[in-house]
């Protein structure tokens, strides 16, 4: 729903999923980014912990307890399974939108979330991404293609931020098949029709290229939009998504 200025009167509740486990640094500056620079009026967070021990973390998840935002903590240990992760959070999601949030994640500017949620309003569209970009600030993510480097890679990686693709296709909001997982922003239909993510074939990585895939398959649109940029700490917390195990 338009106010006569043209902006947006409503906004969707969003629920945050961020998989996390220790991590304090991380999870610390994502949190200050989501409490105190996101501009975005309604959303709730839910961290699922796969066995945090460390005890500022406990503390911290505490403290962001009795803040003003909703907050909870989901702690079960157990080995790293992101598809379970993001299967427990969604069950817990009270939101009509629901964010899959990395907790290497750094926010830089207040409209990042009205960004990615202005997009679910083109038609059909399930699945929102945004830009990514390395802590030097090259491109990360600006969209993943099926099959590049024989699975399924992102395109013009470590590309400078500014860098405008062909034709300036990385300065526009697009149609994909894929974005990561990273930052991932999807429909309430579109959980509901697709989900849930595949924890047996798909526990550590491409996952969410699956998920888009399916997602695809079932009529929803994918969209990648440049609007909404963040500094991803690329597998800061749990390593590298190339190794043959996470493969």
């Amino acid at each position: 729903r338009l106010d006569f200025a043209g902006a947006r009167a409503e906004w969707p509740k969003v629920s945050i999923i961020v998989p996390s486990r220790n991590a304090r640094a991380l999870i610390a500056q994502l949190m200050s980014g989501l409490l105190d620079k996101t501009d975005y009026p309604e959303f709730e967070i839910i961290v699922v912990d796969n066995g945090t021990e460390d005890p500022e973390v406990l503390a911290l998840y505490e403290v962001w307890r009795q803040g003003p935002r909703p907050f909870r903590a989901e702690i079960h240990p157990e080995p790293f399974n992101f598809s379970r992760a993001v299967n427990r959070g969604c069950s817990l999601a009270a939101g009509e939108a629901i964010l899959l949030l990395n907790n290497d994640i750094e926010i830089q500017e207040p409209g990042w979330l009205k960004e990615l949620v202005s997009c679910l309003d083109y038609p059909d569209t399930g699945i929102v991404g945004a830009k990514l970009l390395y802590p030097d600030r090259t491109i990360q993510h600006a969209g993943v293609i099926a099959g590049l480097g024989g699975l399924a890679g992102h395109w013009f990686i470590g590309e400078k931020r500014d860098f405008p693709g062909p034709m300036g296709r990385l300065n526009v909001r697009q149609s994909l098949s894929v974005v990561t997982g990273a930052c991932f922003l999807m429909s309430r239909a579109c959980w509901e029709t697709v989900g849930p993510f595949d924890e047996e074939k798909f526990a550590i990585a491409y996952n969410d290229v699956d998920f888009c895939l399916r997602a695809v398959e079932n009529g929803f649109r994918v969209v990648w939009t440049p609007f909404a940029e963040l500094i991803h700490h690329e597998s800061a917390s749990r390593g590298s998504d190339e190794t043959p195990q996470n493969i």
